[in-house]
């Protein structure tokens, strides 16, 4: 093949891989964030004492630093004052999702026997940024939302031991690095915990 047959050729390739990116939405200004969250601040406050939690998959073992008080708990935040570090995983833009920020692994568990609904809300300290979540409920991802809601009665357990605690692996999402807090509500009960997050 003569020379100039292959650069028209290399150019007709990059033509169609640039047709494709572009319908696809691929190198997009706003599909791709570079930058990095930020340091943890350290001015957030106390936050919550962790505590261990012991049988939660119907096996009788403690499985580890839980915040939270009954009948919610959650798993996610590393440390005595709640830490929450973006980009802890993946050190890179593929953790920043659009519109809702950057995401964390959280594992939500109830109560066992508790029968009712328990409401996650969060947001920044100043109350300016909300927070978002997400939930696997029955096998079915919830998409991120501001309020996530809890039922109970409708989850099961991982491990199907009806002794074993309702459990909802799922997300929780901030904008930026910060201190920020996140409520849980139940009928008769609510609890409040200040955290930072950061990388």
């Amino acid at each position: 093949m003569r020379p100039i047959a292959i650069r028209r050729s290399a150019l007709l390739a990059l033509l169609v891989f640039a047709a494709g990116a572009a319908k696809s939405g691929m190198g997009r200004a706003d599909s791709v964030i570079t930058s990095v969250p930020g340091p943890v601040p350290t001015n957030c406050g106390a936050g919550s004492a962790s505590v261990d939690l012991h049988d939660v998959y119907g096996d009788g073992k403690t499985v580890g630093a839980f915040f939270g008080v009954a009948p919610v708990w959650g798993r996610g935040l590393i440390g005595p004052h709640g830490v929450l570090h973006l980009g802890l995983y993946n050190d890179g833009p593929e953790m920043y999702q659009q519109p809702y920020g950057w995401g964390s692994k959280i594992l939500w568990v109830l109560r066992p026997r508790f029968t009712g609904t328990v409401r996650i809300t969060g947001g920044s300290v100043t109350g300016a940024t909300p927070l978002w979540f997400d939930a696997m409920e029955n096998n079915v991802p919830v998409t991120p939302q501001r309020l996530l809601i809890l039922r109970a009665k409708n989850q099961k357990a991982f491990t199907g031991n009806t002794h074993a605690w309702p459990s909802f692996p799922g997300g929780l999402y901030v904008p930026k690095a910060g201190c920020y807090y996140v409520e849980a509500h139940w009928p008769g009960g609510h609890w409040r915990l200040t955290f930072a997050a950061g990388n």
